[in-house]
């Protein structure tokens, strides 16, 4: 047993003897310049709108400027009725495509024998309203941010 205890010391400092020496200050610093450098990304502000939402955005800005429009001549006149008639054909083919979006019938998943439902039925605008609850997270952030940095610590 002893023996054993011996070689495995003998085993070690012969390891030691070995090992290269420590890196010194300049191979650290070397190293650390040919690291690759983080990008920073600029925060962007992307909505992502469905059909339907953009074509109902379209059509109450479309009814918005035909009123306007109106308003302002003090009367209908053709430009605002073009307005007016853009507006409703938006709106009715925003109507018609979420319509049929949720009756298609598209084929439904099936896993082990069970059915699942993959996409959930979507509310009109609620890929605006996810946008604007994010978008306000983003500015309240920003302003405790800004905040705490202007504070003395």
């Amino acid at each position: 047993m002893p023996n054993r205890y011996e070689r495995e010391i003998e085993e070690i400092l012969r390891n030691l003897d070995r090992t290269e020496p420590k890196a010194g200050l300049s191979d650290r610093l070397r190293a650390f310049n040919q690291r690759p450098k983080p990008e920073r990304t600029r925060p962007s502000f992307r909505l992502s709108l469905t059909r339907t939402e953009v074509l109902f955005l379209l059509g109450i800005a479309c009814a918005l400027i035909a009123a306007g429009i109106r308003f302002y001549f003090q009367g209908a006149n053709t430009v605002s009725g073009v307005f007016a008639v853009v507006a409703f054909v938006a709106i009715l083919l925003a109507l018609v495509y979420e319509w049929s979006d949720r009756f298609r019938g598209a084929p439904s998943k099936v896993w082990r024998g069970n059915v699942v439902e993959m996409t959930p039925r979507r509310r009109p605008f609620s890929g605006l309203m996810t946008q604007l609850r994010i978008l306000r997270l983003k500015l309240r952030y920003r302003r405790q941010r800004g905040h705490d940095e202007s504070e003395p610590h």
